[in-house]
């Protein structure tokens, strides 16, 4: 019998391929849905948080400018800086320095309603101290309380810009307005209420300047309210500085909160 000559020879017969070879595109198309997922949902996120967090750092920036004009003002019509804080008779202290730059953060009808003459504490001030004043509150602030308090306090010294129960002019800020600090922003943990006459002293500033980038623990470090662990400056010129550290000695820190020699 002859071979069929239309019959193709045994080794050029199809033959299907090895199954070990096949590329499984279903496996590695469900893998790569899941990844596109996964960065559609991770990388706008984190890109958002960041975004938020610079605009927070920016308003609460925009507070002190706010307070620095509010400053700038107040010397204006007073000759001098207001003092850290008011004080009766008998030199017990009455109302912060905050309570008197209220008129000029557009905050007027608060003012009326409080009674300088009595303890920013008396209960006829209750309803003033539970206000908030939007000038004193820094946007990344998480307060879990009633009691509106503030993260930006004066720097408080014989030799500084606002001084207990009386102020600086600023004739006598010797070392240069650029260079001489008025109000730092403290960690949340070192928060007061706004209308309390309490502030920073120069061994607070100078701890601050030296903690800014410690690990959050609320026992043994700052907590910022910023993230990345940072406050800021508002030096008597205007300008806003971030409070970093450096390798400043406590003897040139100290500088920085004094107006003269």
């Amino acid at each position: 019998m002859h071979d069929n000559p239309f019959q193709s020879p045994a080794s050029l017969e199809y033959q299907p391929p090895n199954p070990t070879w096949r590329v499984p595109w279903g496996k590695i198309l469900f893998g790569l849905a899941i990844l596109a997922v996964l960065v559609f949902l991770i990388l706008p996120f984190g890109r958002g948080r960041g975004v938020r967090s610079a605009a927070l750092r920016n308003s609460c920036r925009n507070n002190l400018r706010q307070i620095g004009l509010a400053l700038e003002q107040y010397v204006k019509d007073h000759g001098s800086y207001p003092p850290a804080y008011t004080v009766n008779a008998n030199g017990k202290p009455l109302h912060s320095w905050r309570t008197l730059l209220l008129p000029y953060l557009e905050e007027e009808a608060l003012y009326k309603k409080i009674d300088l003459t009595k303890p920013w504490d008396d209960p006829v001030n209750a309803a003033a101290f539970k206000t908030v004043v939007r000038a004193f509150e820094c946007p990344s602030a998480t307060f879990d309380t009633e009691m509106q308090r503030t993260t930006y306090l004066a720097v408080v010294s014989p030799q500084s810009c606002l001084r207990g129960g009386k102020s600086a002019t600023k004739q006598e800020i010797t070392d240069g307005l650029d260079k001489t600090v008025v109000v730092i922003e403290v960690p949340e943990n070192k928060a007061v209420l706004w209308m309390s006459p309490q502030d920073a002293d120069e061994a607070t500033f100078v701890d601050f300047m030296r903690e800014t980038n410690a690990p959050p623990n609320p026992e043994h470090t700052p907590r910022w309210t910023h993230q990345g662990g940072i406050g800021h400056l508002l030096f008597a010129d205007g300008h806003i500085e971030d409070l970093v550290s450096t390798d400043k000695t406590a003897t040139e820190r100290r500088a920085m909160i004094t107006g003269g020699d």
